[in-house]
C-alpha cells in the first residue's frame, strides 16, 4: 500500500533506521517518492493494521482541502 502522508507525520511514521523496502508490517518511505513524503506498508498486519486504516482518510482529506483551497470553494458543492 502506498500512502501520501503530510511533512510532520512522515518522520514520525518512518524513523531512522535503516531501510529494508522487502520488511512486512513496517512503514518505510516509499522507494521511488519517499522525497515527496509518501511512505508504503508491505503486507500490512498487526503492527500497521490502524495505520494502513488511518492514513487513507487523512491523505483524502488532505487532498479535499488542497483542491477546495485551488478552486475557492468550501465544504460541499453537490446536493446529493
Amino acid at each position: 500500500m502506498n500512502i501520501k502522508v503530510d511533512r510532520a507525520a512522515f518522520p514520525d511514521l518512518t524513523g531512522d533506521s535503516p531501510r529494508d523496502y522487502a520488511a512486512v508490517d513496517t512503514v518505510p518511505p516509499h522507494p521511488g517518492y519517499g522525497a515527496q513524503y509518501w511512505v508504503c506498508v508491505v503486507n500490512p498486519g498487526e503492527r500497521t493494521h490502524a495505520t494502513v486504516l488511518r492514513l487513507p482518510r487523512a491523505a483524502h482529506d488532505a487532498a479535499r482541502a488542497r483542491f477546495e483551497r485551488s478552486a475557492g470553494t468550501t465544504g460541499r458543492t453537490s446536493s446529493r
